[in-house]
């Protein structure tokens, strides 16, 4: 079932579209089928939110995991407390 939809991309052109369920899988969706590359967390997902060419999860064991969109792992961070919701936050240099 899922929990966490996030879209990227034109639909004519390219687009992904990636899916965080309650099995603690996330799975991408693009060009018309479900991808080959599905992301397994060791948790539930608190939280989904795309970077650059990665995407950054929370989950309910308190840690922050980062996997490349072929599902490989980037960084892992434990938090001290609880992770209630993330954000992507951007800066704008003027």
């Amino acid at each position: 079932m899922p929990v966490f939809i996030n879209a990227d991309g034109t639909m004519d052109v390219d687009y992904r579209i990636f899916i965080a369920c309650r099995n603690g899988r996330i799975y991408q969706y693009r060009a018309g089928k479900v991808s080959d590359h599905e992301i397994s967390i060791e948790s539930k997902p608190v939280g989904l939110v795309k970077f650059e060419k990665s995407i950054v999860v929370a989950g309910m064991d308190n840690t922050m995991q980062c996997f490349y969109f072929k599902g490989k792992k980037s960084w892992s961070i434990s938090m001290p407390a609880e992770i209630c919701a993330i954000a992507k936050m951007e800066h704008s240099r003027v």
